[in-house]
């Protein structure tokens, strides 16, 4: 059996592999699907067994029952031992040194030509890898291996095959891989396997093994460029391959016995020299006497001269058009002896990289002291820029830089980066090309093409903000007054033209959130995208409904608009624009029984959830929006997700992100929602990762912090409460302490005793792995107890028979401010310590509500809080009652638990201290002495340092992980 497409139907469409790892997708009439997955690891190296559809339950199921049967099946034939050992991965490990583009940085897109659709692969300079003649199932399955979208089988979501190629991956990895991934570096195995190259030649196994196709070499005759296209059983071209040049003699090498000359093309190169000694008495077996002779008349040294001879040219071997061979070129022999020559001239460009060569030479040289003299310029005094157009597309500037007395122009400075040369000579000295200042330039308009025209650069809006980005002692000059006042207020971020408050506003906007509705008309007049990120509180939905009805008011812009957020927040969003922008029309798209067609003719704005979004994505990305908004987009801060996808397939002219934690966890969170709202401005993963990921958060690098921080600043605009406090009432925050009592004390010696001992003992292990749920687990029974005994005694009804040293405080912090008048808001994350407080607060007659998952009438249950005089006191989980309501009825907040996310305490904090708010708000924290919650405290006080140095008054973000230290930390007493 030389590979599993000997059952194609049953294997081949279903199975998928990594290592010797599988997973099986289901039938499509399955009527309870699922994926069953056998891992192999270290852990698990007899084979473990799961599968989706018994997430919540134990034993097997007929899903893994097939698969161990498919399995068994193969197992004297291992489909990744075949596929490490046939051709295909061969072909994969030497395209991968020619272009070692991973799988995620590559484009995919189906294009329609002349001579049918194609599925077109390119890498993130845009250059084609490869491209798929399409076929329907096989083709489709190759994109689904890339970036799939996942499967619907009877209502249930099936992920997809890249989905569970990842999961293999990822589950098959060793120890020590993951060690090193820890680290930030990569096995020589781990970078194949990531490759796109890697997962092309995994697609093209599963569908013709190692033996069911042909390969076609061909050259283009007018680029060079060298393809292998494949073409199944049937003589059918499946897919062609753009093989990088400097493995080209590899690949030929490689595939000598599956490279015929099945297009005339003879495919293995003869010396070049062969040719031009070709005699008449020379028997060829092709007729091109005609043509050599030909050639041979101009001689080798003019043909090497050519032109258009690098085009092609594969290392040491060429292609000669006029006889379709590829000839190698003479291969140096022994080194050749020249005679020293009696003068040597050093150019002028030459000099300032001597200087840096040879520093070390005599002093006292005369030369050297001439050739010292010299100035290097390494910081230009200023810029000056002329705008000579600006469009819809960018504009049209002449740029120089000023040196001294001299003034250089960017067309120059570009040219002499392309060129290689790395200093310009001026009548005063040398410009250094190199130097960080004009290197950041050169770098980020590489592709600029700077002899298009001498003078002028055509610059796109973008790049027009990366230059100012990079650039200081910028002054806009010209004759074009027009112009130069619209260039003005481009690089200061401001619109063309002042905007004012829209009439159908019914709410007085503060002086910041003015400034927010004019950075909004910014971005959209110059048709960029953005990140709204003040803090919770300060009004982003004002903000938002301001700038849209604007665009309806000035522009005449009807929508539809579209806002996407958390089903939670749905009402919230149609109750502020009901009470703030009625001329809105807001309309909730939602619910089993919705209808596109009705929300589209009903609303002007339409208000839907990131799941409806998921779901309905096919009818929604055929309207084409002018603007949308992603409220809570931390929500799909993974790229990965199926949310994300959708919120990629938006048709909309602008995209903008509401959060007030941009950055939860990672700096590839922040990436990719700007990849969501503004696609391109920060590049590829690759290169993000590579020039700030790395540096900024593992290095701790602050000038890349800096530098970051700038180039996201255009697009992000942030402010704190603290920053426009006047603006604000007060708020003031107390982390308020109290002893265990002893039913707590006792619970909590006994857990770090009984289940504390083994977890210490294994922490402290370095060579044993850190077992997280274990940790966790009693981290989270130990906040319990810190809680309410009852809450591990489950005892709730019976819950005065406990003492508690947080309850005790709770309830007088609870009946000091209801005495007082104010009505309070409580968090817990503990649904059972919500039960104690509903039925302490029932007791005592207290007026209340409370919000959990559970609750189904948020609307009626925020409105009884914000109305009722008699309803006192909200108790909330921090899930529900933490994000897209408004609570500032309360003036006090209480904190019973503190939560690992302090940025997601601080969103339900700002649930009370926000917009509307006219009192000052008093916020306890509880914490119990000498326990983990003191130290989740600390802990909670460190965590932000990342987000403040990168986006400029950010909160912080989600803790990610602890070392073994914290983890011992936490646990011991």
């Amino acid at each position: 059996m030389s590979s599993i497409n000997s059952n194609k139907n049953e294997i081949l469409s279903r199975i998928e592999f990594h290592r010797k790892s599988m997973a099986l997708l289901p039938l499509p009439d399955d009527k309870n699907p699922g994926v069953s997955f056998l891992i192999f690891n270290e852990d698990e190296p007899n084979g473990k067994f799961i599968c989706s559809c018994m997430l919540l339950k134990e034993g097997s199921c007929s899903h893994m029952q097939e698969l161990k049967k498919i399995f068994d099946s193969l197992s004297e034939h291992n489909p990744d031992t075949l596929f490490r050992n046939g051709i295909w991965y061969k072909i994969a490990s030497i395209l991968i040194e020619g272009n070692k583009t991973e799988l995620g940085n590559t484009g995919i897109k189906k294009l329609s030509l002349e001579t049918g659709n194609i599925i077109r692969v390119t890498d993130s300079k845009n250059s084609e890898l490869a491209r798929f003649f399409y076929t329907d199932k096989d083709t489709a399955r190759f994109v689904e291996r890339c970036i799939g979208k996942p499967q619907n089988i009877d209502g249930e979501s099936i992920p997809a095959r890249n989905v569970i190629l990842s999961n293999l991956y990822h589950q098959s990895m060793t120890k020590n891989e993951w060690l090193m991934l820890e680290q930030g570096v990569k096995t020589r195995g781990q970078m194949q396997e990531e490759s796109f190259w890697f997962r092309l030649a995994y697609h093209a196994y599963m569908e013709f093994g190692n033996e069911s196709f042909k390969l076609n070499p061909g050259i283009d005759n007018k680029t060079g460029l060298f393809t292998v296209t494949c073409v199944n059983r049937d003589s059918i071209p499946v897919f062609r391959i753009n093989v990088p040049r400097r493995v080209v003699k590899k690949l030929i090498t490689a595939l000598k016995d599956l490279l015929p000359n099945q297009h005339g093309l003879p495919i293995q190169p003869v010396p070049l020299k062969s040719i031009f000694n070709i005699t008449k008495d020379t028997e060829l077996d092709l007729d091109l006497r005609t043509d050599i002779e030909q050639l041979q008349k101009k001689g080798e040294a003019f043909f090497l001269k050519q032109k258009d001879f690098e085009h092609y040219k594969y290392d040491d071997l060429v292609y000669i058009p006029d006889l379709e061979i590829l000839a190698e070129l003479e291969k140096p022999g022994k080194e050749r002896k020249f005679r020293a020559p009696l003068k040597m001239n050093l150019k002028k460009s030459q000099v300032s990289g001597f200087i840096d060569d040879h520093d070390h030479i005599d002093e006292t040289s005369a030369v050297t002291q001439d050739i010292k003299a010299i100035e290097v310029f390494k910081e230009y005094e200023s810029i000056e820029i002329i705008p000579e157009a600006f469009d819809r597309e960018g504009c049209s500037v002449s740029v120089k830089y000023s040196f001294g007395k001299n003034e250089v122009s960017l067309n120059n400075i570009l040219k002499a980066a392309k060129d290689g040369q790395r200093y310009i000579e001026t009548d005063s000295g040398w410009v250094d090309t190199r130097s960080p200042s004009i290197l950041n330039i050169t770098d980020l308009l590489k592709d600029i093409d700077p002899e298009a025209d001498p003078e002028i650069l055509k610059l796109s809006r973008m790049d027009l903000v990366r230059f100012n980005t990079f650039s200081s002692n910028v002054n806009v000059a010209g004759d074009n007054k027009a112009y130069r006042d619209l260039l003005k207020k481009f690089l200061d971020l401001k619109p063309s033209k002042p905007v004012s408050a829209p009439e159908g506003l019914k709410s007085e906007l503060r002086e910041y959130q003015k400034l927010g509705l004019n950075w909004l008309h910014y971005l959209s007049e110059n048709f960029f995208g953005g990140l709204l990120c003040d803090d919770m509180g300060l009004g982003k939905t004002h903000q938002v409904m301001a700038f849209l009805l604007s665009m309806m008011e000035q522009q005449n812009i009807e929508g539809p608009f579209l806002v996407i957020c958390p089903t939670t927040v749905l009402s919230h969003w149609k109750a502020k624009i009901s009470d703030h922008a009625p001329s809105l029309k807001g309309f909730i798209y939602h619910g089993g029984d919705r209808n596109f067609s009705k929300a589209l003719k009903k609303g002007k704005l339409i208000l839907t959830s990131y799941g409806i979004l998921t779901r309905d994505i096919e009818k929604i990305k055929k309207v084409s929006f002018p603007v949308t908004v992603f409220d809570e987009v931390q929500h799909i801060k993974n790229k990965h997700t199926q949310a994300y996808h959708a919120a990629e397939d938006i048709d909309s002219e602008m995209k903008i992100g509401l959060t007030g934690t941009p950055i939860e966890n990672r700096l590839e969170e922040l990436k990719a929602l700007f990849d969501l709202t503004l696609p391109g401005y920060l590049g590829t993963d690759r290169d993000f990762s590579l020039k700030y990921v790395k540096p900024v958060q593992d290095q701790g690098n602050t000038d890349m912090q800096e530098e970051l921080a700038d180039v996201i600043s255009p697009f992000i605009l942030r402010r704190l409460k603290t920053s426009v406090l006047h603006e604000l009432p007060e708020k003031i925050e107390d982390i308020l302490s109290c002893p265990l009592s002893d039913d707590q004390l006792k619970l909590y010696k006994n857990a770090v005793k009984q289940q504390g001992t083994g977890l210490l003992n294994t922490l402290k292990n370095d060579s044993q792995p850190v077992p997280y749920i274990h940790v966790f687990a009693l981290l989270n029974y130990l906040k319990q107890i810190c809680n309410h005994p009852a809450l591990v005694e489950k005892s709730i009804m019976n819950y005065e028979d406990y003492e508690s040293g947080k309850w005790e405080l709770f309830k007088e912090i609870l009946n000091e401010s209801i005495d007082n008048g104010q009505k309070v808001v409580v968090y817990s994350q503990y649904l059972d310590m919500i039960d104690i407080m509903e039925r302490h607060l029932k007791k005592q007659g207290t007026g209340f509500v409370s919000l959990t998952g559970k609750s189904t009438n948020r609307g009626s249950i925020i409105k009884k809080f914000s109305d009722d005089e008699n309803c006192r006191v909200f108790i909330g989980s921090l899930k529900a009652g933490g994000v897209g309501i408004d609570l500032v009825a309360a003036s006090v907040v209480i904190h019973y638990d503190r939560w690992w996310n302090a940025a997601k305490e601080d969103q339900a904090t700002d649930r009370v201290h926000r917009f509307g708010q006219k009192r000052g708000v008093q916020v306890f924290k509880l914490v119990t002495e000498g326990t983990l919650e003191e130290k989740i405290s600390a802990i909670i006080s460190q965590k932000r340092d990342l987000m403040e140095s990168v986006v400029r008054e950010d909160d912080p973000g989600l803790l990610k992980s602890f070392s073994r230290e914290q983890l011992i930390d936490l646990i011991n007493f």
